[in-house]
Order: C-alpha cells, then structure tokens, then sequence
C-alpha cells in the first residue's frame, strides 16, 4: 500500500508572511487585558445589548445609541463564552481584535491582486503595525468590522472582474452582505461596487472601439 504524507515546503517568502503576522499579533494583544484600560457610554450600551442576547433577547438591529447592526453583539457573545472573559470590555476587546489580525491575510491578497506578492506583504506589515488598525482592533468598538469584510469584498471582487468567474462574484458578494451586518458606514460599498462595474464596462466598450479595425 501507499501513504500519503503533508509536506510543508517553508519558502522565505512564507517565512516573512509568517514573521509579520506574528508581529501584527503582537501588537494587536499585547497587555489588552489594561490597554485601553476604561470603557466609554458606547461600550456599555453594546454590553447591555450582549445581556439581552444571553438573557434570551436576541435581535436583528438593537436600537439602543441610535440603532447598530447586530455582528458584533453575537461575536462578543461567543467571545464570552469560549474565553470565559464573560460580559465585559474584554470581551469586545478580543472580539474586535481578532477581526483585526483576519483582516491581514485579505490585505496581503488584495495588495497581491492590485501589484504583486511585494505589494501584498508591505500592505500586510503596515497594516499589523500602524497606529490606527491597532487603535481600531484594540478599543473594542465596530470599526474593525468595516476592513474586516471590505478586505475580501473587493478582493474577490477585483479578482471576478480579471478572471470572470463566477464564484469569485459569488464570495464578494457573500462578504458584501456580512459587512452590511457589522458597521453602518459599510452601507454605501454597495454603491461603489455598482459604479466600479459601470466603469470597468465603460472603459472596456472604449478600449474596443478604440482598437476597432477599419
């Protein structure tokens, strides 16, 4: 009989992948537990509305601060449970966080798909280390929910639009309506997409007609 062994072939340019990952991971939970170390009115209203879920009050829109969408609500209530870290700032800490560290590896293929594996790594590696995707993982609020779906929405979108395949229309699509689940400015992607088709198609009918023989 034949076995079948997983071999992992470690390139350098996995090993610098891997190495700023673990930088960005770094950045992003180090000492969290007290950095930010108090919460504001908008942490509060969002741990009344995890209560509710817990309490058996779930919802699709939780209208307290002015209405927001409910991914994050749900996530910090897996959070909660899988970390034990209960309903606390924590817990919307390492949920945001980690949405944060699952953004990188969709910005390093996004950069791949735009201009190359260099493109793709420095992208990675400014976005792990920078101040404002740190502060945004960090300070336990929805912002990280709008990268975190618009990474792979115009990544997958990008790349139907090279390839025409249709699965790739398929998942942008699919994070497309995530994303309208986690942060209310990410209603208006769906505009841009709509207008990036419009210009893709535009500028494709020119450069044919351009190129039309005699």
């Amino acid at each position: 009989f034949s076995q079948k062994y997983w071999q992992i072939k470690l390139t350098p340019a996995m090993v610098l992948w891997l190495a700023i990952l673990a930088l960005a991971v770094f950045f992003r939970i180090y000492q969290l537990d007290v950095l930010p170390r108090e919460m504001v009115s908008d942490h509060a209203e969002k741990l009344l509305d995890v209560n509710d879920i817990i309490a058996g009050t779930p919802s699709i829109f939780f209208v307290r601060n002015t209405g927001r969408e409910p991914l994050q609500m749900y996530l910090t209530v897996l959070i909660s449970q899988l970390l034990g870290t209960g309903v606390s700032f924590l817990s919307l800490k390492w949920g945001t966080v980690l949405c944060g560290i699952l953004t990188l590896p969709y910005i390093y293929a996004l950069g791949i798909e735009l201009g190359g594996r260099r493109i793709g790594l420095i992208a990675m590696a400014f976005a792990g280390i920078a101040y404002w995707p740190n502060l945004i993982s960090r300070i336990g609020l929805r912002f990280t929910l709008y990268p975190l779906f618009l990474a792979p929405t115009l990544y997958y979108f990008l790349r139907g639009l090279r390839t025409s395949q249709r699965n790739d229309f398929i998942l942008a699509g699919l994070f497309l309506g995530l994303g309208l689940l986690g942060y209310s400015p990410f209603r208006i992607v769906p505009i841009l997409l709509v207008l990036a088709v419009g210009l893709f198609y535009w500028h494709r009918c020119q450069y044919r007609s351009r190129w039309r023989p005699f």
